[in-house]
């Protein structure tokens, strides 16, 4: 028997391999994440709004005149201080028009897109996507930090991993299922949320962290997950 479960865990580790040669082979047409983030842009924007430097007016102005959102729907929501009380704390929400691309998701019981203020700054912005997570990885390559926790102790997990950036962090989410779990993680839709670095401007030779190699964490939370060993 451990013969047996030592052979198929061998399997998973070469399919898994292969799956991540396949996505790397194959041809991939990336202009869906162009759209979304132009060179010009990279990681720390979205639509024009920088995390870290534009303003909550700019970024009400910005949201008001791109032809993605809903006009009607931009609001500006004042929150409670912080426990300091010292950060003053906002919230700018709005839902997607029909114009929008197609990667982004309409959600009708929730806003569609979500940014936080801190200090009259944006902070973070936050939006659902139909984007799988293959795509990113394609583009992006291993994450810089990954994390994986039970949602409620038990199905389904949640995965996050980051790619950090001297201004930004660039966080995806996604929820798959314990097992099999290989097979559901790489199409799961992901969740996307880009927040400010305030220590950005601090040089230290370990500011970006070592990237994590993806086949080798989740060959291991497989086994781990379905006891597979």
């Amino acid at each position: 028997m451990t013969v047996y479960i030592s052979r198929l865990a061998l399997c998973m580790g070469v399919l898994f391999s292969g799956a991540l040669l396949v996505i790397h082979a194959q041809p991939y047409d990336d202009r869906t994440l162009r759209e979304l983030f132009p060179d010009q842009c990279a990681v720390s924007c979205f639509m024009n709004i920088y995390v870290g430097v534009t303003t909550d007016q700019e970024a009400l102005n910005l949201l008001k005149t791109n032809g993605w959102v809903k006009t009607s729907s931009v609001q500006l929501l004042r929150l409670p201080p912080s426990s300091s009380r010292f950060d003053d704390l906002a919230h700018i929400q709005w839902d997607w028009d029909v114009k929008r691309p197609r990667s982004l998701v309409i959600n009708p019981q929730l806003a569609d897109g979500n940014i936080n203020i801190r200090n009259h700054v944006v902070e973070g912005i936050a939006f659902d996507s139909t984007i799988p997570a293959a795509a990113l990885y394609h583009d992006l390559g291993s994450p810089s930090l990954l994390m994986l926790a039970p949602i409620h102790n038990r199905d389904p997990w949640l995965v996050q991993w980051t790619y950090q950036y001297e201004r930004a962090q660039l966080n995806l989410q996604m929820e798959v299922r314990a097992c099999p779990y290989l097979a559901d993680v790489w199409m799961q839709p992901l969740h996307l949320f880009i927040n400010f670095r305030p220590d950005f401007q601090v040089k230290t030779p370990n500011k970006i962290a070592s990237p994590i190699y993806l086949d080798v964490v989740f060959n291991a939370q497989e086994r781990r997950m379905c006891r597979m060993l």
